[in-house]
């Protein structure tokens, strides 16, 4: 619960001008972060004998998961 009243006392300060003015930087930074989860987890699907549907599934919910994070 706290949470969310965190989040949305978050999103009260945050402007929409400011958020389409730096829509390139959140795109790019998305992209790279879900690229990266996804080649972290490939290679240690390597390593770890796993199928490569296995390795997404995985790799997108620890982007999803750092995302919530961050």
């Amino acid at each position: 619960l706290s949470l969310l009243f965190l989040l949305f006392f978050v999103g009260q300060e945050i402007s929409v001008k400011q958020i389409t003015s730096n829509w390139k930087i959140a795109v790019v930074g998305t992209l790279a972060q879900i690229l990266v989860s996804l080649g972290v987890v490939f290679i240690l699907g390597l390593f770890w004998d796993w199928s490569w549907q296995r390795c997404i599934l995985i790799g997108f919910a620890v982007s999803l998961s750092s995302t919530a994070v961050a």
